[in-house]
């Protein structure tokens, strides 16, 4: 199970409520309505991109939080515990309503298993970040040296570009 995976308790609930508000004009999907440290401004963007599982998360008040989780918070209103947040199409930096919704582990399993299946870019986005600006751009390692893409709109067309540059390397992709 996901690290970040846990029961919010009902005075989270309540703060992430209080602090944020779901905005599909953010980058992230979540805007900040109330400052959560001098250096937050009302109306930025919440949340960033997590390198290390390809999900976008949130910090706050001390703790790690999944931003699909939190987004669903913001939506409906409550915890889905024990159930998951499930990316319908995998991408699991699409935090749009419209692709995310509740499963079991069982669904989790039977949508995971048809990705690998059927969609050969159903892998997380582990070479990619997001810009301050918003706009995200793609980056490796390979022999000590660090490879960039041009910046682009979306996770996904920073991961295609990352995909094409090592192709083009003869690295694994």
């Amino acid at each position: 199970m996901h690290p970040f995976y846990r029961q919010y308790s009902d005075e989270e609930v309540s703060l992430l409520l209080e602090y944020l508000k779901f905005d599909e004009t953010s980058p992230t999907m979540v805007r900040w309505i109330k400052r959560p440290a001098n250096c937050v401004r009302v109306g930025d963007p919440a949340g960033s991109y997590n390198t290390a599982n390809g999900y976008m998360k949130l910090a706050f008040k001390g703790k790690q939080y999944s931003l699909h989780r939190v987004i669903w918070v913001l939506l409906y209103g409550a915890d889905p515990w024990p159930l998951t947040v499930d990316h319908t199409n995998r991408t699991r930096t699409d935090n749009s309503p419209k692709n995310l919704r509740l499963a079991d582990d069982s669904l989790q399993k039977q949508n995971r298993a048809y990705f690998q299946r059927t969609c050969k870019t159903s892998a997380p986005f582990k070479w990619i970040r997001q810009q301050a600006s918003g706009s995200w751009v793609g980056q490796f390692g390979y022999l000590g040296k660090k490879y960039c893409t041009k910046t682009v709109k979306t996770p996904q067309e920073a991961y295609k570009l990352v995909l094409e540059r090592r192709q083009s390397m003869g690295l694994p992709v």
